[in-house]
């Protein structure tokens, strides 16, 4: 019983666009037609008398123009290429102009054999029957099909959030799929009163409240929320968190659904802990900023990290004149070269292996390819490492700044966007501390510019943003291999917060200020609601289908080197100016003297190369007083420095 079951389905499935399927479905509708007419025929010989003396004659004319009228229409309409299995509206509609066009055909010939009255009843009777039996035969078809080919849904049972056209399109094309992902149950939506009510054969489950809908996704032991985009997902965020803490799986459909694929799971996004960072994603008009960008040359430093191959890819999609790709770090370089070669072939893009703390190379790229716009991303960013390794952060994140800066000045690049961080506010390492310094030193420059005292014209910003969501070394990745392992969930502290945006948000924002940025700015971002750490590990263990701490227990560390309990993206004495995007203020800070710059930066970079660590920190505590240590071997300069100041 299983082979022949197996073996049908197999032939309904071979009903495709093929020449094979084609000529099956063409002599299948041939020989519906033909012996439709023929019934009709003998239908008229039963019951209407006086006409046996023709019948010979009479069934050769009538079955041979019912042949050939089959034949020429059902080529005329293209009845045949349609796939049976997937019949729509469209393919009933053909089923009827056949079946009428056939018909009219079929009364003169009735006409011809008969008389009027009798050759319009036989072409009536003609036409319904052909029409009822393609339908049924096609209706027939798909029914079977679908019941032989009912097997069990990889993702069980399943409801689509919202009744909109795009979510009746996924609901047929999940259950016509060759590989059923979901059992659709229906759709749900929010607030609309449609009892008893269905479309597309599922019936409509109306909701007030997250506890209503949770009630229908318990009674009908819903384990996926489908949503046809992610507007739709957007519009449904609060629901979000409480279906995760039921271990309901939540997929979003990315593209058109008619380019949804075969099988349904490539079309279909599984929400991530990114897609839920307690605030609506920050959307800007990439649009506009395309039109300042498009024209111009461009330099990413840090091009294959995290940021700086993001910067690349958003610059890619706006189809700019040409983008340099500047690092240090081959393997990534290479890859992130492959991907925009591959995704974006018409970019013109150069791959350029370098440190920013090469003074020749630097005047290399920029003498030879004299881009209009440096984003400079490249530094070091783990707060333990360069906590031991002051020296490097100094070199890398200080140092190389500040000769990317000198550097741009003189091959007049119009415009420099330096990428910094929320750990440069009241530092409390030695990262955050060298990300202040560099802020301190672009601006610097901008400013002696702008009062001729240095010879110049370019400008100078800088972006201050938190954590980003899934960068390399970020704790998301992190959380999900230890998660992969079956745990322990390692947390620094139960108490730690921080600000989080996705890597898209935060390289368009990048963007974004750069492109409305007047020179000597520091653009802070609006980034909501900081998120507790512990939190954020309880709701990935949740998404990947355990109980926090019962599957997977959740372990707490203890703060590292440098590191603090929560970030700030303003100092005490910094204040905010608004911009024309609500989600970028613009942070005044106090002005820094370029004197005391120029004098402690040889120092500092000697001190550095001589791997003096302390004699390091010690210098950059001068040029950033706020920089005061937390959890530290340096924390006793503090403590030096503050007897001195007592005595």
């Amino acid at each position: 019983m299983k082979f022949i079951r197996s073996l049908i389905v197999n032939i309904l499935r071979s009903f495709k666009e093929s020449y094979t399927s084609r000529i099956v479905v063409f002599l299948s509708d041939l020989a519906i037609s033909y012996l439709s007419s023929v019934f009709c025929f003998f239908c008229i010989f039963f019951f209407v008398g006086g006409i046996e003396e023709k019948r010979a004659v009479s069934f050769l004319v009538y079955s041979g123009t019912a042949f050939f009228a089959s034949v020429f229409f059902s080529l005329l309409l293209g009845l045949y290429r349609g796939i049976i299995r997937h019949s729509t509206f469209q393919e009933v509609t053909k089923v009827f102009y056949f079946s009428t066009t056939k018909g009219l055909t079929m009364f003169v010939a009735g006409w011809v054999i008969f008389d009027a009255p009798l050759g319009l009843f036989i072409a009536f009777l003609d036409t319904l029957s052909t029409l009822f039996i393609l339908l049924v035969f096609r209706t027939s078809v798909v029914y079977i099909y679908h019941m032989l080919n009912r097997s069990k849904a990889i993702h069980g049972k399943a409801l689509i959030v919202g009744m909109a056209s795009n979510s009746i399109a996924l609901s047929y094309q999940i259950a016509n799929a060759q590989v059923r992902q979901w059992d659709v149950q229906g759709f749900m939506v929010r607030g609309l009163k449609m009892k008893r009510m269905r479309v597309n054969g599922l019936p409509i489950f109306s909701f007030e409240n997250t506890e209503e809908m949770m009630c229908i996704i318990t009674r009908y032991r819903i384990k996926t929320l489908l949503f046809d985009s992610e507007e739709v997902f957007d519009a449904h965020r609060d629901i979000a968190t409480e279906c995760i803490a039921r271990r309901i799986k939540l997929f979003v459909y990315q593209g058109p659904v008619e380019q949804i694929e075969t099988n349904g799971r490539r079309a279909m996004r599984e929400i991530q802990v990114e897609d839920l960072l307690g605030r609506k994603p920050i959307f800007l008009n990439m649009e506009t900023i395309g039109r300042e960008l498009r024209e111009k040359i461009i330099m990413i430093t840090g091009a294959a990290g995290s940021i700086g191959s993001e910067i690349v890819r958003q610059l890619a999609k706006l189809h700019v004149k040409n983008i340099v790709l500047f690092d240090m770090s081959e393997s990534p370089l290479h890859e992130i070269r492959l991907e925009i070669e591959q995704g974006f072939p018409h970019q013109t893009i150069v791959p350029i292996v370098g440190d920013v703390r090469s003074a020749a190379r630097l005047d290399y790229v920029l003498k030879r390819f004299h881009p209009d716009i440096i984003f400079h991303a490249a530094a070091y960013k783990h707060v333990p490492l360069m906590e031991e390794n002051p020296c490097e952060a100094v070199l890398d994140n200080l140092i190389g700044t500040s000769l990317v800066a000198r550097k741009a000045i003189e091959y007049k690049v119009e415009r420099v966007v330096m990428v910094s961080t929320d750990k440069a506010v009241n530092p409390t390492n030695v990262m955050g501390a060298t990300k202040r310094a560099a802020e301190m030193v672009v601006q610097c420059y901008d400013e002696a510019i702008k009062c001729n005292k240095i010879d110049g014209s370019t400008r100078f910003v800088t972006t201050r943003f938190g954590n980003v969501l899934g960068s390399n070394g970020s704790v998301i990745p992190y959380f999900r291999k230890q998660i992969a392992a079956g745990g322990p969930v390692t947390v620094t502290h139960p108490d730690i917060i921080r600000y989080f945006m996705t890597i898209p948000e935060a390289c368009q924002l990048v963007l974004e200020a750069g492109s409305m940025s007047q020179g000597g700015e520091i653009f802070v971002f609006d980034m909501g609601e900081p998120v507790k750490i512990l939190d954020l590990a309880k709701r990935m263990i949740t998404l990947a289908g355990y109980e926090p701490g019962k599957d997977i227990e959740i372990t707490f560390s203890g703060l590292r080197p440098g590191e603090k309990l929560y970030e700030e993206l303003l100092n005490n004495k910094e204040n905010t100016k608004p911009t024309l995007h609500p989600k970028i203020l613009v942070a005044e800070t106090r002005k820094v003297d370029l004197g005391l710059i120029e004098t402690l930066l040889p120092q500092l970079e000697q001190n550095a190369k001589d791997v003096d660590m302390f004699g390091t920190v010690k210098l950059l505590k001068e040029l950033v007083p706020e920089f005061i240590s937390n959890n530290s071997v340096y924390e006793k300069l503090d403590k030096e420095s503050k007897a001195e100041s007592v005595a």
